[in-house]
C-alpha cells in the first residue's frame, strides 16, 4: 500500500549523492575484499559488553541522558584524557557526550558558521564537512593536500583566507590520509591568519599550570616569531606547595608576571592552594590532580597552609569561605 501526499520534498544539497564509505562498502562486498574504509569490525562484540549493558537497562538506565551527557560518563572521559595526555577538563563545563563525531562536527560548525562565511578545509576530507557548511548558507573552501606525502600548501592558504574566512577545519591526524601535523605546522596555520587578515590578537591560555615544559617553549615561539602576545592564567603551586610543570616553566621564560590574588579565609592574599577532603581536613598525599571525588582545592594565605598542612585546622566543607576552625571546634 502507497500513502501518497501533496507535500513536496525538495532536498537542500541535490548534488550530494552517496557517501564514499557506501560505495567502498558495496565494492568490498562485491569483490569480497577487506573494507578498510571504516572501523566497523566484522567480528561480533565481547560478550561481556552485551551482559554489561543488559545489566544496566534492567536497572532502569534506559531513559534520555543529560544534554551534554551523563556525568560520570563524563568524569572518566575526563580522567582518561588527564592520564594518556597530562590535560585536565571540567567533566560539567568543558566534556560534551555526542551521538557521533558527525553529530559533534555538525553541532561546532552550525554553532560557528553564518551565512555569508567561509571554511577553509583540506581534500581528500571527511565527507561531511562540506554538506554541513553549505547548510548553514556558508562555502567551503577546499584545498588539496599534496601528494604523496600530503603535506598542507601553506601558500595556499594565506591566499584562500579572506575577510569572509570565518573557520579553519583541520585534523591530526588527518582522515584519511594518517598526516600528522608538525609544530612548524602549527605555527604556519596561526602565521597564515595574522599575515593575510591580522585578526589574532592575542593567545590566551587557562590553566596554564598544566601546560608541559615543551607547550609553553612553544607559546615563546608565538611571541618571539610572530610578535603576538600570550596571556596565560592559572596556579602556581599545588596542595603540597610545590610548583606545577607549566608553572615552573611559565617563572622561568614569562616576560612579565602578574599575580592576581583573592582574599582568603584571614583576610590576607591567598598566595597557595590546599587541597581538602569532605571533612574540610587537608590530603597531603596523591597525584597533583584529582578529577571527581569529595577533594577540592582552596585558595589559603601561606600561614593557612601550615597550620592547616600540620592538621591544626580545616576548612569548613559545603559553605561559604569561613576561618579556619581548631581541631575540636566544630
Amino acid at each position: 500500500m502507497t500513502l501518497k501526499t501533496a507535500v513536496q520534498t525538495r532536498s537542500k544539497l541535490p548534488d550530494v549523492g552517496t557517501t564514499i564509505f557506501t560505495v567502498i562498502g558495496q565494492l568490498s562486498a562485491q569483490h569480497n575484499a577487506i573494507n578498510l574504509s571504516q572501523g566497523a569490525p566484522n567480528f561480533s562484540c565481547d560478550p561481556k559488553l552485551i551482559a554489561g549493558v543488559t545489566r544496566a537497562m534492567e536497572a532502569g538506565h534506559n531513559q534520555y541522558a543529560a544534554m551534554t551527557g551523563l556525568q560520570p560518563l563524563k568524569e572518566r572521559i575526563a580522567e582518561k584524557i588527564a592520564t594518556l595526555y597530562g590535560t585536565t577538563y571540567d567533566p560539567g563545563r568543558e566534556v560534551l557526550v555526542t551521538a557521533s563525531a558527525s553529530q559533534g562536527l555538525y553541532s561546532a560548525i552550525s554553532g560557528l558558521v553564518h551565512p555569508g562565511d567561509e571554511v577553509i578545509y583540506f581534500e581528500p576530507s571527511f565527507d561531511s564537512y562540506a554538506p554541513i557548511v553549505r547548510l548553514q548558507g556558508a562555502t567551503p573552501v577546499a584545498i588539496k593536500l599534496t601528494v604523496p606525502d600530503f603535506a598542507v600548501n601553506w601558500d595556499e592558504v594565506r591566499a584562500a583566507i579572506t575577510p569572509k574566512t570565518r573557520m579553519i577545519i583541520i585534523n591530526t591526524p588527518h582522515n584519511p590520509s594518517g598526516q600528522v601535523f608538525s609544530a612548524n605546522d602549527l605555527q604556519q596555520l596561526v602565521a597564515a591568519d595574522v599575515a593575510r587578515a591580522g585578526r589574532l590578537g592575542c593567545v590566551l591560555v587557562d590553566e596554564a599550570q598544566f601546560l608541559s615544559r615543551s607547550q609553553v617553549w612553544q607559546l615563546t615561539e608565538v611571541v618571539d616569531q610572530m610578535r603576538i602576545p600570550v596571556l596565560c592564567y592559572g596556579l602556581r603551586t599545588d596542595f603540597r606547595g610545590e610548583l606545577f610543570e607549566g608553572s615552573q616553566a611559565l617563572l622561568a621564560w614569562a616576560d612579565e608576571m602578574q599575580e592576581i590574588k583573592t582574599i582568603c579565609h584571614s583576610g590576607s592574599k591567598a598566595t597557595m592552594t590546599v587541597r581538602v577532603d569532605a571533612q574540610g581536613h587537608a590530603v597531603q598525599d596523591g597525584p597533583q590532580v584529582v578529577i571527581g571525588g569529595n577533594e577540592r582545592y582552596v585558595s589559603v594565605s601561606r600561614a593557612e597552609f601550615k597550620k592547616i598542612t600540620r592538621g591544626e585546622g580545616r576548612i569548613e566543607p559545603m559553605q561559604a569561605p569561613l576561618p579556619l576552625q581548631a581541631p575540636g571546634n566544630g
